[in-house]
C-alpha cells in the first residue's frame, strides 16, 4: 500500500514540476522510504527486542 502511494505521489509530483522529478525520485523519496524503515525498526526494539529493556 505504501509504495503505491509512493508511485502515485511521484506521478502527480513529476506532472506538476518536471523540473524536480529527478530530486523527488532520487533523494526525497529514498530518504521518506528510509525514515520509514527506521522508524518502524526503532518500534520494533522498542515493543519486541529484549535489549530496550
Amino acid at each position: 500500500m505504501f509504495n503505491i502511494l509512493r508511485i502515485a505521489t511521484l506521478i502527480v509530483l513529476s506532472y506538476n514540476f518536471p523540473q524536480y522529478y529527478r530530486f523527488l525520485h532520487g533523494t526525497f523519496f529514498p530518504l521518506v522510504i528510509y525514515g520509514y524503515v527506521f522508524i518502524l525498526w526503532v518500534f520494533w526494539i522498542n515493543r519486541f527486542s529484549k535489549y530496550a529493556k
